[in-house]
């Protein structure tokens, strides 16, 4: 048997409630992140769910912790479902990058895949860690659902891979807090899809980005 894997984005934090590029800041959860974590907890008790991994960061263990109780499964932490490194945009809010790097958020904002900044992490390296960690995780799992709690630009990396999409579509992938897609392998690829596609919400078009 192959493993069906259960990718959450952690709650809400205080820097998604401004627009603010959290990355690789220790950043907590609101209470809303929290019931967001809670409710997550609760779709997915019902799917046989053996473990969740987390990242090391701590919004992210904060939610796989929520949702690792109301499933009652161990939590494993995972170093390489960190959130992509974001060099001298760290901190800044979406409207102060605009104003201090005009050219490159406008490059980020149509061509992501090409943007290079000192200290912050290239996409196609994103995309390659996050396949790392989910085929190990799905090594590790032995056919057995499992989940795994992480971050927005690891999330929008593998649907697009999944997907037969381009890096550059990076913008249009739509990642709300504590949402929940559902990764499982096919042949020698894979399919991933939120869980409330089939009520009409996809998970492409037009969005805000974060990173």
């Amino acid at each position: 048997m192959r493993a069906v894997l259960y990718v959450v984005r952690h709650g809400q934090t205080a820097s998604n409630v401004v627009g603010r590029y959290a990355g690789g800041s220790d950043e907590t959860l609101t209470q809303q992140g929290r019931e967001q974590a809670a409710q997550a907890g609760r779709r997915l008790r019902p799917l046989g769910i053996a473990a969740v991994y987390t990242s090391p960061m701590v919004r992210a263990r904060q939610t796989a912790e929520i949702i690792a109780r109301a499933l009652e499964v161990p939590v494993r932490i995972e170093g390489a479902l960190a959130e992509m490194a974001m060099g001298p945009w760290e901190g800044l809010r979406e409207d102060e990058v605009a104003a201090r790097y005009p050219s490159e958020f406008q490059l980020w904002r149509t061509r992501p895949s090409l943007l290079r900044l000192p200290g912050r992490e290239p996409l196609v390296d994103v995309q390659a860690r996050a396949l790392q960690a989910v085929r190990r995780i799905m090594r590790d799992a032995a056919g057995r659902a499992v989940a795994r709690v992480t971050h927005v630009a690891l999330i929008r990396c593998l649907y697009l891979w999944a997907r037969a999409l381009p890096l550059d579509d990076y913008p249009t992938v739509d990642v709300p807090n504590a949402s929940i897609f559902v990764l499982a392998e096919v042949g020698d690829g894979a399919t991933m899809v939120r869980l409330d596609e089939h009520h009409g919400r996809p998970a492409t078009g037009p969005v805000r980005g974060e990173v």
